[in-house]
């Protein structure tokens, strides 16, 4: 299948790596299937990832796996978000979190209150809100 991306052009993706979101993303709820876009033009593997929309062209995101900048990073998913996404003790599972990228670079920040959790298993998706004072929208990345 032929996806068109913001940064990327045109993409030749396998029909297996689109993701389906149950629920849309929060604020663009119409929106189910995106792709995980990797970049791969770099020497060293670069910690950041696309989220790009495969109906909508200029529907993208940054994402990050939160365990690299958040060791401590840990919740229980809900039993229903489990259920929806048919998890189980066999399901490979996904977690990122959305970046903000705003004007200055010190200010990027992730969100470790909503992440993203994708069964590869079955390529079900959902953003799921957490409910947990210790975790913030605007988690700043700490330098080593």
């Amino acid at each position: 299948m032929i996806v068109n991306t913001y940064f990327f052009g045109e993409l030749e993706v396998p029909e297996e790596n689109i993701i389906t979101f149950t629920s849309g993303l929060m604020g663009f709820e119409s929106q189910k299937h995106f792709v995980i876009v990797k970049n791969n033009d770099t020497e060293k593997p670069v910690p950041f990832f696309w989220l790009q929309s495969v109906d909508d062209v200029d529907l993208t995101f940054v994402l990050t796996v939160p365990f690299i900048f958040k060791q401590d990073y840990e919740f229980d998913l809900p039993e229903e978000v489990e259920k929806k996404l048919g998890i189980d003790a066999n399901s490979e599972i996904g977690i990122y979190s959305i970046v903000t990228i705003p004007d200055k670079v010190e200010n990027f920040h992730y969100n470790l209150l909503s992440p993203i959790v994708v069964n590869y298993s079955n390529r079900q998706a959902e953003q799921v809100v957490l409910y947990n004072e210790n975790f913030s929208m605007h988690e700043t990345f700490k330098k080593k």
